[in-house]
């Protein structure tokens, strides 16, 4: 008897300290922003290979709108299906601080019920603030709309965070610019966040062979071979590689948020007539990455300034001469080849009429 009370305490005792080791186990959650396909292509299998798990925190209007260097519903289910988190990074990707509360909610709700409707709930309550741009209001509508954590670009400050954390939707993380980052320079984080148990979560955008040559450009890269380094030295090091849902503790519920019904949507719209010329378009949102163009402008009616959506089409120019004017909004689409037929002379306009009299 004696031997089995001994037994049973020396038992606690070890899940005791196994519990108490796991709590300060060093965790890394490697996260990607925007839904670019080379993080399918490039990094997906380094990670899949060692045995890793990411978040891609996606903008929903590239992948209704079908754009080709953006993953598709096809590679999502892939990425969701190894365990993967699958998060917001809002419907348009526009910079939250500036959007009337109609727009806002909006941009929250229509991105998060698109996540649970298509089947990735998961991760549907985690965002990424579009530019890193967030404040009071909007994490009030964050919460209002099913929200339980977002992240920021802030430095990394190394500490955990639970659902109970003040600073739960400000989490903290070290985002990877290219051209200043390599594999070092991340390692080097990683190697601070295992000396204090901490936590360290890294923020990537495209998964690239080489960097661009333009500076500006390359600023969201980061090359396949300074990933496969990283990824190498976690699998090497006393770390856990963990999604952001799973290091929350957080469990899908596919309940909708409610959504603005005032704002009208229009993606990749392709048919233009009789455009007038737009004599005045507003600075860009705040902190935009020059990668990003402008897809379109929406004019509310209760709101002086036009509510600018910024959407990464970096390899397109932006015509600024394309207007096309529906009810309460007007759009402001990529270059195409858009014409204004002249007016007709007098003339030809009796021709015409004499050609249909007698046809």
């Amino acid at each position: 008897m004696r031997k089995m009370k001994i037994l049973i305490e020396i038992t606690i005792c070890f899940m005791v300290l196994t519990m108490i080791g796991a709590a300060e186990r060093p965790t890394v959650i490697i996260t990607f922003d925007d839904g670019w396909l080379s993080v399918y292509d490039k990094a997906y299998p380094i990670m899949q290979a060692n045995n890793q798990k990411g978040v891609d925190f996606i903008i929903i209007d590239p992948i209704i709108g079908g754009w080709s260097d953006f993953m598709q519903k096809s590679q999502l289910n892939v990425l969701y299906g190894a365990g993967w988190d699958i998060s917001s990074h809002t419907y348009s990707h526009i910079a939250l601080t500036t959007a009337n509360n109609t727009t806002l909610n909006y941009e929250l709700a229509a991105s998060r019920n698109w996540l649970n409707a298509n089947g990735y709930p998961r991760g549907a309550m985690l965002l990424a603030y579009p530019y890193g741009d967030y404040n009071s209001g909007v994490i009030t509508a964050l919460k209002a709309n099913g929200y339980v954590a977002a992240r920021t670009v802030d430095a990394s400050n190394g500490m955990h965070y639970n659902l109970s954390s003040p600073d739960i939707f400000s989490l903290k993380s070290y985002e990877i610019i290219g051209g200043q980052d390599n594999n070092i320079t991340v390692i080097n984080q990683i190697d601070n966040t295992i000396a204090a148990n901490g936590l360290l979560i890294l923020s990537f955008h495209k998964i690239v062979d080489n960097l661009s040559i333009n500076a500006t450009d390359a600023e969201t890269e980061y090359t396949t071979s300074d990933f496969q380094k990283v990824s190498n030295y976690l699998k090497s090091k006393r770390v856990d590689v963990r999604t952001l849902s799973d290091y929350l503790g957080v469990k899908p519920t596919v309940t909708n948020s409610p959504v603005a019904t005032s704002i009208p949507v229009v993606t990749n719209t392709r048919t233009i007539t009789n455009t007038p010329v737009v004599t005045s378009i507003p600075a860009a949102p705040k902190n935009t990455r020059p990668s990003y163009t402008i897809e379109r402008v929406y004019y509310i009616p209760a709101e002086t300034q036009p509510i600018e959506v910024a959407t990464p089409k970096p390899t397109e120019t932006p015509d600024l001469n394309t207007q096309i004017t529906s009810g309460s909004w007007v759009a402001v689409h990529n270059q195409e080849s858009v014409t204004k037929e002249p007016e007709k002379s007098i003339f030809e306009k009796i021709v015409e009429f004499l050609r249909r009299f007698y046809a």
